[in-house]
């Protein structure tokens, strides 16, 4: 693939992506006042919690996309399946409420 892109082109996926950190940055706004004032959580541990999960962000996204280019299956490329998307939803679902009550218990 060796054409280029266009500067249009260029320009929409920098509006999608400006698009969906609007709700983005909105939820952290919100959890770092709820961590700090509500839980009761100090500021830099909220902040250096944001950073790890950043850091951490930044090497697994990279590596899940390798590794999902190669992914080949008798369903097509890197598609696993109704069962695998049900499976990966459960967590996703709970998480918020399990990190949610983990931070209180903590802050007891």
């Amino acid at each position: 693939m060796t054409e280029k892109i266009t500067r249009k082109e260029k320009i929409s996926y920098g509006l999608g992506d400006m698009a969906s950190h609007i709700g983005l940055d909105n939820v952290i706004i919100f959890l770092t006042f709820y961590y700090t004032d509500v839980v009761g959580l100090p500021a830099a541990f909220v902040g250096t919690m944001f950073l790890l999960a950043r850091t951490a962000d930044a090497i697994i996204d990279p590596a899940m996309g390798y590794i999902a280019d190669r992914t080949r299956t008798r369903w097509g490329n890197s598609a696993h399946g109704c069962c695998g998307l049900l499976c990966r939803s459960v967590p996703v679902v709970c998480s918020p409420t399990l990190c949610l009550n983990l931070l209180i218990y903590m802050a007891k």
